[in-house]
């Protein structure tokens, strides 16, 4: 129930608004169906169509790639990017009246025939890709955009039959990887190989052939996105982490990082201010471990740039 003007107005009643002026601000609300009046609060029109695609997808293959909120039909990350002949379970026939039992064999026969004739190679193959980038997006908190990405390059792999040869786990991690970077999010090879369960000699094989196939254009990696989630990760003080990012916009500046593993280099930029503004206490196989790389890199790093850095810091 709703008021008017101080009168209670039935759900479905259509009645005139603003004592019949033309002139009146409407608003719809897709919920409801209805266009109502804003200076009254009146039901101008009731039962509207609704003309967008439905939100509310309960899929249980779909929910872990996309989530609820995605338009399910057009998604590259699903096997299939448009509707499919499927015959149901119920042995009903269009009206919803129950088959002759004499039919069922006959219905399950072909059931099953349909279900076999619509997989081939090609589809179960993206069959498996598609449970693989489920599996990685919860692991690595993947975004929608990236999922999609990395679904549109797969697809462009698997059209131009460069799976052949190559395992579905590596190729579907070098996707990962490519619209990772692409997109700028900061995920290192060691990260996605971890959450693929597979080695980085793997992915790298698969990364190189794919960039040289099709041309792609790799951005170069932002060094303060790996300092900054190191740096979180290592519990440093608020004060390292601010002359750590100085120091770093300097190198970068300085084109010191050039060719520099970007965890390495950070992990060796957060130890040298450690010692001068931090816990000194840490060593370098600390960062080592939850950078991800060996403490010989820490230490190659820190003996190239420790005499720029001290010169920083004191300037």
């Amino acid at each position: 129930m709703r008021t008017c003007r101080g009168r209670v107005l039935p759900r479905n009643e259509v009645i005139k608004h603003c004592d019949g002026e033309k002139h009146c601000s409407v608003v719809a609300d897709p919920e409801s169906g209805e266009t109502i009046c804003v200076g009254c609060g009146a039901v101008i029109t009731s039962g509207m169509v609704q003309t967008y695609p439905s939100w509310d997808v309960n899929h249980q293959d779909v929910q872990g790639v996309i989530g609820d909120r995605e338009n399910v039909s057009f998604s590259l990350s699903l096997p299939f990017t448009s509707l499919a002949t499927v015959i149901g379970k119920e042995n009903r026939d269009a009206s919803g009246r129950r088959l002759d039992p004499k039919l069922h064999e006959k219905l399950s026969n072909l059931r099953r025939w349909d279900h076999i004739l619509q997989f081939d190679s090609e589809t179960r193959n993206l069959n498996q890709a598609v449970s693989s980038l489920r599996r990685c997006k919860e692991k690595l908190g993947l975004q929608y955009s990236i999922v999609e990405k990395t679904a549109r390059i797969y697809r462009k792999i698997q059209h131009n039959k460069m799976i052949r040869g190559r395992t579905t786990q590596a190729v579907l991690a070098a996707c990962v990887y490519i619209a990772c970077r692409q997109v700028g999010i900061p995920r290192t090879l060691n990260d996605v190989a971890k959450a693929n369960n597979i080695s980085c000699k793997e992915i790298s094989s698969a990364y190189r052939l794919i960039v040289l196939k099709f041309d792609l254009k790799i951005p170069s990696i932002d060094q303060m996105h790996y300092l900054v989630r190191l740096a979180n990760s290592t519990g440093v003080g608020e004060k390292v982490k601010r002359h750590s990012i100085r120091i770093m916009n300097e190198i970068i500046e300085k084109e010191l990082s050039a060719g520099k593993d970007p965890m390495g280099l950070a992990a060796a930029v957060l130890y040298l201010i450690c010692q001068h503004y931090g816990d000194a206490t840490k060593t370098q196989r600390f960062f080592a471990d939850i950078a991800g790389v060996t403490d010989v890199t820490i230490r190659n790093r820190c003996s190239e740039l420790r005499t720029e850095i001290e010169t920083m810091i004191k300037s």
